[in-house]
């Protein structure tokens, strides 16, 4: 015991009165800090403004614990598998192939590539060698430059750092946005956090050296990319903002309008792959409808026109640029559009979120009278637009709601032979399966390959052939009992069908030979079809085998051989149709798809695009210290 009495008890009571001393200072210093806002010399509006204009790094802490808080169950349990939120596929090198003029094998295949998001998502995964939680990663830098990006864009304004973060939490997680990613619909996250940028970047004041000038170009192109990539029609958002925002005065220039046009234009032509490919991209996606919280636009609404009222000069201006942005996205959400009710949704989500901040920034200003209960109103409705984002907080998954079919589709794909492609036909209730649907008399269904759902297979391209064809075999299965429902599957791939039993298809595959129940539950039943067919159709089964989506290989025999994909004349060699699916000559052994010259030298140019903006980022970067 005497060894280890280093020190005496004169000395502990010494440290420990040094301990104490130190919390009564920090204890002070709180207390001077708290005692600045009491309304001992100023008005309670006056001291309330003064901590706002103080109290920014109280703003930003209490901005990032939201988006934490409000996004914390995606870091615990991963996205959820729902709507648009799949992880990408094994094989990005395929799913990149397909974007730039491959085949694509959503559904029953087509030459329409995929969404630009699940091309980004696979490029991502690649880059991070096929890392499993490489799309997490991206969700967590998009919420992060969201909230970093809409507040710059909103002090841009004139508006103090404070309000801007706290107007950045109802960017986010505001009704506008949290309307489209309550629909499982990820690629709104990505564009959230894209959006801002290109506006930073051309409403800063214009650098003076070249170097810093085509840094501050790059930056701005670069971020319109992923913004295109994500939402296409969204890209042109960052152009309305600042074209709203130079006549409303908020102290932009036409030069700004300049930038950003062609920034976007640069952006846009990143994702040429896609929109060359897709004439009608702005309506491509799910026939859903956004509803309208029309509780939050009147707060909303309200808090514009009483900064309009009761603010200064500058802050009037950004109100009028929150209440014209609100108004346009609101009446864009309101199309039949998928793509274009995205853009309003993001134009919805920079005006209230400016609307919060203008309304939170007024407060104060006039402190005599009438103007004083302005300002505390406008306050109040600024704190009530941001208290609407606390809903989003019961799930923790940032606005995307629980997972859905996380697991359910395991069994396929544990169950399928190699090369053999088999597929998996869900028919569920409207808007209850993953991904885009197809409608039926009273259902919905959905074609995916065996195993869980991936990000490049919840888009899909318009009805062809094949897509026809099943379409007629699903309604003669609704409407009467026929004895052999595999046999009519089987060309189709469909090793395994999935029934909702809320739907009633099922009723009619009571008296049927040819397939199996695999497991049943209260809700749904599964079946097995035992007449399947593989995708290459050889001499015998497992003569042949799908290598890739544009790609099958087998042992060399005079004979046609049958890809079950919807016809198209690039498949080779010898290419014909015979009903609805594509026939090739075996004697070489390999069948491919030729891809589009044009689609690939423009998802090359892409890829060349972005490489050089990210270079050409990190060369200027001296523009954004």
């Amino acid at each position: 015991v005497q060894k280890n009495r280093i020190v005496g008890d004169e000395d502990l009571f010494r440290y420990q009165m040094s301990g104490s001393v130190t919390l009564r200072e920090l204890g002070y210093r709180i207390g001077g800090r708290v005692g600045e806002a009491s309304p001992q010399d100023q008005s309670w509006a006056e001291a309330i403004r003064t901590r706002l204009a103080r109290g920014a790094p109280f703003a930003i802490a209490l901005a990032m614990l939201y988006a934490v808080a409000a996004s914390r169950g995606l870091w615990i349990g991963g996205l959820p598998t729902v709507g648009f939120s799949f992880p990408p596929g094994d094989d990005p090198a395929a799913v990149l192939s397909a974007y730039a003029g491959g085949w694509n094998d959503a559904g029953l295949g087509g030459a329409t590539p995929p969404h630009p998001a699940a091309a980004m998502a696979s490029l991502f995964h690649w880059l991070l060698l096929e890392w499993s939680g490489s799309q997490l990663l991206i969700t967590a830098v998009a919420l992060w430059a969201g909230l970093v990006g809409s507040s710059r864009l909103f002090r841009s304004t004139g508006i103090g750092a404070g309000p801007s973060y706290l107007g950045a939490v109802v960017y986010l997680l505001g009704s506008a946005a949290v309307s489209v990613v309550s629909h499982g619909y990820w690629p709104m996250l990505i564009a959230l956090g894209a959006l801002p940028w290109p506006v930073v970047a051309a409403v800063r004041p214009w650098p003076q050296t070249r170097r810093h000038r085509i840094g501050d170009l790059a930056m701005a192109s670069l971020s319109a990319a992923v913004l295109a990539a994500a939402a296409p029609v969204a890209a042109a958002v960052p152009v309305v903002v600042v074209l709203m925002g130079w006549l409303a005065g908020v102290g932009w220039t036409s030069g700004s309008v300049v930038r950003v046009v062609a920034a976007t234009v640069m952006g846009l032509s990143a994702a040429s792959a896609y929109l060359w490919s897709v004439p009608d991209f702005w309506s491509h996606g799910p026939s859903w409808s956004v509803p309208v919280e029309w509780m939050f636009w009147g707060v909303v609404v309200a808090a514009g026109i009483l900064t309009l009222v009761f603010g200064r000069e500058q802050l009037r201006a950004a109100a009028g640029v929150a209440l014209g942005l609100s108004g346009v996205g609101l009446w864009a959400g309101q199309t039949d559009s998928w793509e274009v009710i995205v853009g309003g949704a993001a134009l919805g989500a920079v005006g209230s979120g400016m609307a919060a901040s203008v309304a939170v920034s007024v407060v104060g200003h006039r402190s005599q009278g009438l103007m004083r209960l302005g300002g505390m109103a406008a306050l109040l409705c600024g704190v009530a637009v941001l208290g609407w984002g606390i809903s989003v907080m019961e799930g923790g998954r940032a606005g995307l709601p629980e997972d859905q079919w996380g697991g359910r589709l395991d069994f396929a794909s544990s169950l399928s032979n190699p090369g053999e492609e088999s597929r998996v036909l869900l028919i569920g209730a409207e808007d209850a399966l993953p991904g885009m649907e197809r409608e039926g008399p009273g259902y919905s269904y959905r074609l995916l390959a065996a195993g869980p759902p991936t990000l490049e297979q919840a888009w899909l391209a318009s009805p062809e052939a094949g897509d026809l064809a099943l379409s007629e075999v699903l309604s003669r299965l609704d409407v009467s009992q026929i004895l052999r429902p595999g046999e009519l599957l089987a060309p189709f791939g469909v090793r395994w069908l999935m029934v909702d039993r809320e739907t009633g298809f099922s009723d009619n595959l009571t008296a049927q030979f040819d397939l199996r129940i695999l497991a049943a539950t209260e809700d749904t039943v599964v079946y097995e079809n035992l007449e399947s067919l593989p995708r290459s159709d050889g001499p015998y089964v497992g003569a042949w085998e799908s290598v890739a989506p544009g790609r099958v290989e087998g042992l060399p025999f005079g004979g046609r051989i049958r890809i079950g994909d919807n016809a198209h004349p690039r498949w080779g060699p010898d290419w014909s149709q015979y009903s609805w699916w594509n026939t090739i000559s075996g004697a070489d052994g390999v069948g491919e798809f030729t891809p589009d010259s044009t689609g690939r030298a423009l998802g090359w140019w892409g890829a060349i695009l972005l490489i050089a903006l990210v270079g050409l980022v990190w060369w200027g970067r001296g523009a954004f210290r």
